[in-house]
């Protein structure tokens, strides 16, 4: 069954207390979790279990389907477990979701696409080298209605080859799936800011940049209590300037690492009406890639 877009709708990051199980490297402490640039993640000390866990916490109990790594360092085996807490109102804590230990990459070609010889023909996911400048997100959606003030998120990482993991943004959401998708025409790519310069004799020089995804569709006849109470809400709530997760169909597995990721909106258009019962709305999204 194919998944409508799903987009993060509250955002409860700013609210988060970030916290470390273990140790973390110097000058990326846990409090980078919840804040931008990417650039600037945190970053456990070692691999070690202990190091490699953090937890949030918040003041109130909150929906939470949506819950992220973005800008990781994962190797293609890293493990992740993630659990949703009631603390304030449970003595003791209660864990109402558990998602056990999932891998963060699952298969990303068909049989047909693989390398025979290059090492992924049986799981069919990304080589170390393809990883390499990539990015390396893992979105993260929970079904179901749990409210939850605390998370612990585990990762099992031994593997990887830089002898740390960093998770450079953890969004702590409420996402919502749209009723409708958008109509024939909805466009996603990549916006290029590589530059060149041409030398006399033909000679090209590139400044190789890295690029921004992109989503630009037209929402057509949303029920008018969507369009308004959560399009046009988002619009309120989120501006051009605060990010949250666009998820373009979450059955897609194949194409999870291409289909989602962290976002903005490029520009606020209004509502169109198409009678009295129903709106249009055009979503232009653009990737955070820093």
């Amino acid at each position: 069954m194919t998944k409508n877009i799903t987009a993060g709708y509250k955002i409860w990051t700013e609210e988060v207390n970030f916290t470390t199980g273990g140790d973390h490297a110097d000058g990326y402490g846990p409090e980078n979790l919840g804040r931008l640039p990417l650039s600037m993640p945190w970053r456990s000390a070692s691999l070690d279990l202990e190091d490699t866990i953090f937890r949030g916490s918040l003041a109130q109990l909150r929906r939470i389907n949506s819950l992220w790594l973005c800008q990781t360092n994962l190797s293609r085996d890293a493990l992740i477990r993630r659990q949703l807490l009631r603390t304030n109102y449970d003595s003791p804590a209660t864990v109402v979701f558990d998602s056990g230990w999932v891998p963060w990459l699952k298969p990303v070609y068909t049989f047909d696409q693989v390398d025979h010889d290059g090492g992924n023909l049986h799981d069919r996911t990304y080589t170390e080298d393809d990883l390499v400048g990539a990015k390396r997100d893992h979105p993260f959606f929970i079904p179901g209605n749990y409210y939850a003030d605390e998370f612990l998120i585990e990762i099992n990482d031994q593997t990887n080859s830089d002898g740390f993991v960093q998770v450079g943004y953890c969004p702590v959401e409420y996402a919502i799936e749209f009723s409708i998708n958008p109509a024939q025409g909805c466009e996603d790519g990549y916006i290029g800011r590589t530059k060149s310069r041409q030398a006399a004799s033909g000679h090209k020089d590139f400044d190789v940049l890295a690029k921004p995804r992109i989503f630009k569709g037209d929402f057509e006849h949303l029920p008018k209590a969507e369009a308004k109470g959560v399009a046009q809400e988002m619009q309120r709530l989120l501006d051009i300037d605060k990010p949250y997760t666009w998820w373009i169909d979450r059955d897609d597995e194949i194409n999870r690492p291409r289909d989602a990721w962290l976002g903005r909106n490029q520009d606020l258009p209004p509502l169109k009406h198409s009678d009295g019962k129903r709106c249009n709305i055009t979503i232009n999204q653009e990737e955070v890639i820093g």
